[in-house]
Order: structure tokens, then C-alpha cells, then sequence
């Protein structure tokens, strides 16, 4: 099983994101309190610490976070269903505990 490569949110992988929450039903639709603009507006804003996980060239994970004060806040976190969904899980979320740790997070919490 291949790996998958956790980066940096880049604007060219928009497109595979949506399409990701499309595909997991995962749209943000505001019931969760975020919209969708307001979702993309947070991944492009540089506060917010947004993880992609690609593997073989397709986005299959994605982290929106964000810290503020010493808390890290994980907005929406999705991974593409499958055998090793657990497995990509816990690799995304270990990167972006790392991630949001550097940033000055002492604790992480859920939207």
C-alpha cells in the first residue's frame, strides 16, 4: 500500500478538494457553522493551517485548521473512504497536530 504524501494546502488543489468533499458527502454547507466560501476563504488565509494528502496524484485527505491563542481548531477534516481510511486518518491528523503544535498550539479542539 502507498503512502500518502501530506503537503501544504496549495490553491491548485482546490478543485481535488471540492471534489473530495463531494465525493464523501462532505460538502461544507454551513450546519456545521462553515460554509462553503467561508471554508475556502479559510484554507487561502494564512492564519489557517491547511493539510492535503495526495497519494498516486489524487487528493485524498484534507485538514482545515487553524490556531488561535494556544488552541489549534481543526475546522473540517475529510479522508476518501476505503480499506485504509484509519490508517490515512491517523497519519493526516499526526502531521497536523505537529503542524499546529510549531504554530503555538498547546491543545486541539473540534469544531
Amino acid at each position: 500500500m502507498v503512502r500518502a504524501t501530506i503537503r501544504p494546502y496549495q490553491h491548485s488543489a482546490l478543485s481535488s478538494i471540492l471534489q473530495l468533499w463531494e465525493r464523501t458527502g462532505s460538502v461544507p454547507v454551513g450546519a456545521d457553522g462553515l460554509t462553503l466560501d467561508q471554508a475556502v476563504e479559510l484554507m487561502s488565509s494564512s492564519p489557517a493551517s491547511t493539510l492535503v494528502a495526495e497519494r498516486e496524484g489524487e487528493v485524498v485527505g484534507v485538514a482545515v485548521s487553524g490556531v488561535a491563542g494556544a488552541v489549534g481548531w481543526i475546522y473540517r477534516f475529510t479522508v476518501s473512504p476505503g480499506i485504509d481510511a484509519g490508517e490515512l486518518a491517523q497519519q493526516l491528523l499526526s502531521e497536523l497536530q505537529r503542524k499546529l503544535a510549531e504554530a503555538g498550539a498547546r491543545k486541539v479542539a473540534t469544531v
